[in-house]
């Protein structure tokens, strides 16, 4: 069986993870609504902004791929996402409605960001890979 997932961090194309995503298919660009976060080695996606956010939810940018059962296996575990502990996971995996690049309304899985966000600096145009060329920096694995 595949599955959509929409990646919107280390796991895009040049970045430190991708290789992970070894033999999932590229559907398109996309987005989804939802908060950009900066948590140093890594982006964190939520759903809904910090009750203190003064900027409401935004479009998050990203990409969307189809991946198989054992990838998505494997992404879990990349991910910090135990599907038996989920309450107690860095990450859990959600269905999130995304916009391809042609306009299309589409789910798919993505990691949403299951703990405190007290020290992480929110990304407000949402678009990780914009935010690396703004700060200069490489996430590395």
């Amino acid at each position: 069986m595949t599955h959509r997932l929409f990646i919107y961090g280390t796991l895009l194309p040049g970045l430190c993870r991708h290789s992970v995503m070894q033999g999932a298919q590229h559907i398109s660009a996309g987005k989804t609504m939802g908060c950009l976060y900066d948590l140093g080695p890594y982006p964190a996606l939520v759903l809904q902004p910090k009750s203190n956010d003064v900027e409401p939810a935004t479009w998050v940018r990203g990409e969307l791929y189809e991946v198989s059962d054992a990838l998505l296996t494997q992404l879990d575990s990349v991910e910090a996402y135990d599907p038996t502990q989920p309450d107690i996971s860095e990450y859990v995996r959600e269905t999130v409605w995304v916009e391809s690049a042609d306009g299309t309304q589409v789910q798919a899985w993505t990691y949403v960001y299951n703990q405190e966000l007290s020290q992480a600096t929110r990304i407000v145009h949402g678009d990780y890979v914009w935010h690396l060329k703004e700060t200069g920096y490489t996430p590395t694995w």
